[in-house]
Order: structure tokens, then C-alpha cells, then sequence
């Protein structure tokens, strides 16, 4: 299956609805074992589209709660894999999000959505 097609019928929705953000992402440089140290890292900025989504819950007596995460979904196509070793921050507007866990969607070898939760 060609899952390029679903990658960017992805970007084309999350264009369409999101909101702008920018993703900052700092890669730890190389580890060097003698010295315990690594290499200088390198902070690339990547202008985004994103969609929040709330998190809700059902408890036992079925009321709903909103947990205090939120996830972004981000398009992946045209962007670096992100993944859980990098320092990563997400800005929108003013607002500075840390994401806790970082997914990639991906059936195949294609990146489809980074499903970002955040505090």
C-alpha cells in the first residue's frame, strides 16, 4: 500500500485546521565514552501546523474528567523524525509546551502523524 497518499491527505488536513506553531528541536551531539561527554548540540526550528485534542477519562461511576494533558497532532511529512532523545519544546503563540512522550503514526516506513503529548 502507498502510504504517501495517507501522509499527505494528513498535511492537507492539519494545514487546513490547525494552528501555527514551531517546533524546536536541540539533538544531543555524539557520546564520547572516554571523556563521559557528548558532542555540541544542534537547535533546528521547524514552522508547523498543529491540532490540540483534550484528554477526558471515564471513571467507574461513569463521570468524564478532563486530564490536565493535552496531545498535538502534527503532520509529519516534510519533518525529521522527532523522537523521545531530543530536547524538544512546541510554541504556539505565547505558550511553551514539554512534551512528555512523543508517537509517530506510522504503518509501513512512512511517517504519517507525530502525536505529541504535552503537559
Amino acid at each position: 500500500m502507498d502510504w504517501t497518499n495517507w501522509q499527505t491527505k494528513a498535511l492537507t488536513m492539519i494545514e487546513k485546521y490547525g494552528a501555527d506553531m514551531r517546533i524546536l528541536v536541540t539533538a544531543r551531539g555524539a557520546y564520547t565514552p572516554s571523556t563521559d561527554t557528548y558532542a555540541t548540540s544542534a537547535t533546528t526550528s521547524y514552522p508547523v501546523k498543529g491540532l490540540f485534542t483534550s484528554l477526558e477519562d471515564t471513571d467507574e461511576s461513569g463521570h468524564e474528567t478532563v486530564i490536565q494533558n493535552a496531545i498535538i497532532l502534527v503532520a509529519a511529512k516534510n519533518l525529521p523524525r522527532i523522537d523521545d532523545e531530543a530536547d524538544v519544546k512546541v510554541f504556539q503563540g505565547s505558550n511553551v509546551y514539554v512534551p512528555k512522550k512523543i508517537d509517530t503514526i506510522q504503518p509501513g516506513a512512512v511517517a504519517i502523524i507525530f502525536r505529541i503529548r504535552v503537559k
